[in-house]
């Protein structure tokens, strides 16, 4: 089954999001703030990422440029 990150702190964004994913077949996981995306793609290494790009904490384009940095396979 593929996990999708859904990083997005506006709940009216989410709650349609996780829907469509679930109805695709797709377990989903939510974090709403920019702190916590990378703990959450070192625990659970999802297949694919949705990422909001104003975020608490830290902005979107940051997370993508450290997401891309990170090694394959390394936590």
């Amino acid at each position: 089954m593929p996990h999708v990150l859904i990083v997005e702190d506006e709940p009216s964004i989410v709650t349609p999001l996780k829907f469509l994913m679930e109805q695709e077949g797709c377990s989903v996981q939510i974090v709403s703030d920019g702190a916590a995306v990378m703990p959450a793609i070192a625990a659970q290494r999802p297949d694919l990422i949705l990422l909001d790009v104003m975020l608490p904490s830290r902005n979107g384009y940051d997370l993508c440029r450290a997401i891309r940095e990170r090694p394959e396979g390394n936590d």
